[in-house]
């Protein structure tokens, strides 16, 4: 039995990384805001003293030993208009929680050998058409500034003991939560469509194949850096809404121009509209093999009566 070291447990990652952990028979010490909260989610998958929640750093003692960490923590980042308080949220959540997982890491007697930390491509801001690899050069903007100071933060682990690894996630798609769970219900009513002119690049990755690479990088231990959490196979976003909409044997006719996404969504807009054709480069060289590479197979696998499916033609798009 292996005991790992989580924050953000509760979260939509986190909640599927402590079940496929709780159901191997590990043991999961979460941070977490609402400890309370965290064992009513997992009560009928615990045995007694398989998961500790704790709020306080001070209660995991400096002789705790923990085979890894994984840190996905964070105020979830389209879930309010972006005003003054809310960046700062999005700020301090991720930053502040990080820079106390670091020093509690730092203070143990026994160093963790890994500590896996998420981040997103949207640290490389709005990349048009242009094939976007670890190594590209971001552009600098308020989830570029974000993204580098989490990431920074992470990195302060990194010892000759601790090896660091940087996930920058795409939008991850699972059938319990994230962006997926919130397009399903207009989707399924024929009520979706593309954001802007759908012309910019999507991104994404399914939520079994981040648990994959979380254990992937734990397994293999010369690994440390930053890794593009993407599927190997991005698509602009109107072939996306027009997949998902195929896979709930309907169309996508509603689209919503950039103007309305501005003016109901302020600066977040941006995210939404920012295009970054990603590719997960150094998985690839890393040996990960991709449980979903395509968007079809992974549409089937989140939405039952999607299996064989093919996107109905629109007749005409609506503004």
């Amino acid at each position: 039995m292996a005991r790992y070291l989580i924050t953000g447990g509760s979260g939509f990652i986190g909640q599927a990384l402590c079940r496929r952990w709780l159901a191997q028979g590990h043991q999961i010490w979460a941070y977490t805001r609402d400890p309370n909260k965290l064992r009513k989610l997992f009560r009928e998958s615990v045995e007694a003293e398989q998961l500790v929640p704790f709020h306080e750093w001070q209660d995991v003692k400096s002789d705790t030993v923990f085979d890894a960490a994984v840190n996905l923590a964070g105020a979830g980042i389209a879930d309010k208009r972006w005003s003054a308080q809310r960046k700062r949220q999005l700020v301090e959540s991720r930053v502040h929680t990080t820079r106390d997982l670091v020093k509690t890491i730092k203070g143990l007697d026994q160093p963790v050998p890994i500590l896996i930390s998420g981040s997103a491509t949207g640290y490389y801001g709005h990349k048009a058409d242009f094939d976007v690899v670890e190594e590209t050069t971001p552009i600098k903007g308020f989830s570029w500034s974000l993204c580098e100071r989490w990431e920074q933060m992470a990195l302060h682990a990194q010892s000759d003991d601790t090896r660091v690894c940087i996930l920058r996630l795409g939008v991850v798609l699972g059938a319990s939560g994230g962006l997926f769970q919130k397009m399903k219900l207009p989707y399924s009513l024929g009520l979706g469509g593309p954001m802007g002119d759908g012309q910019h690049w999507f991104s994404w990755i399914h939520l079994d194949d981040v648990l994959g690479i979380i254990d992937h990088l734990m397994k293999h231990k010369d690994l440390s850096g930053v890794f593009n959490a993407v599927s190997p196979e991005p698509l602009r976003q109107a072939d996306f809404s027009k997949q998902l909409a195929g896979a709930f044997r309907r169309r996508d006719p509603f689209r919503i121009p950039d103007w309305g996404l501005k003016l109901l969504l302020g600066e977040l807009a941006e995210l939404l509209l920012s295009s970054q054709r990603a590719f997960p480069e150094r998985l690839r060289g890393a040996g990960y093999e991709f449980k979903y590479r395509q968007l079809g197979p992974a549409l089937e696998d989140l939405i039952p009566q999607a299996k064989g499916t093919q996107p109905i033609p629109n007749e005409e798009s609506k503004v």
